[in-house]
């Protein structure tokens, strides 16, 4: 599977960390735009 990364401002990573790191349990965002390989892209 392949994807193409879209290139986010600031200020809206920034919103949505803040709202992510508000959520019970969730103690770390990270934004990854590692190539193909090693990452991947996977549904289930």
């Amino acid at each position: 599977m392949t994807a193409q990364a879209v290139l986010m401002p600031a200020v809206l990573l920034e919103e949505i960390t803040a709202a992510l790191l508000k959520v019970v349990g969730v103690c770390s965002v990270y934004y990854d735009l590692t190539h193909k390989p090693p990452a991947t892209i996977e549904w289930e």
